[in-house]
């Protein structure tokens, strides 16, 4: 979220430049005439650009010290029997695996016990027109709402066989 955000203020700190540009060239001049509006885009680009690094620098400090990984739930919870990686790129980290133990399973870094899981199934978020994304649903007998979601990429059959291999460890 804050990444895209990022973007979007880069864009638009582009977008101010280019109409100072045209504006200092006079190619905006019949439309615009005033140095005040000049003086206003180099303010606005100011602040993006302060808003910009502030949120790098955020960004920066929720590095791997600051996140859940692997090794901190190992460390809590102990070595796991098995640890299944749902997203191949999230690995390391709490959301990219299913660390599975002799009674519950740690998914998404919450402790889940085996016998509060109803069902596992999976779906397809995405919407019309855009890229599948795949999720497996652990359903929880607990609380309405409290299914787990976890993301597997665009791959419909790593999904299944991703949540064949949970199934198996219930």
């Amino acid at each position: 979220m804050k990444r895209n955000l990022i973007i979007i203020l880069y864009t638009l700190i582009a977008v101010n430049i280019m109409a100072g540009i045209l504006i200092a060239t006079e190619t905006l001049d019949t439309i615009i005439s005033s140095p005040f509006v000049y003086l206003l885009i180099s303010i606005i680009s100011a602040v993006e650009l302060i808003i910009v690094y502030y949120l790098e620098g955020r960004i920066k400090n929720e590095g791997p010290a600051q996140r859940n990984t692997i090794d901190k739930l190992i460390a809590q919870y102990g070595t796991p029997e098995d640890i299944i990686t749902v997203l191949a790129t999230c690995a390391n980290e709490t959301t990219g695996a299913v660390l599975v133990y002799k009674d519950f399973f740690v998914i998404k870094g919450q402790r889940v016990n085996k016998s509060d899981i109803k069902e596992i199934t999976f779906n397809n978020r995405a919407i019309a027109y855009t890229q599948n994304e795949y999720q497996i649903i652990v359903v929880v007998e607990k609380e309405a709402g409290s299914n787990i979601h976890i993301d597997t990429g665009a791959d419909l059959t790593w999904t299944r066989e991703v949540a064949e291999q949970i199934k198996q460890h219930l």
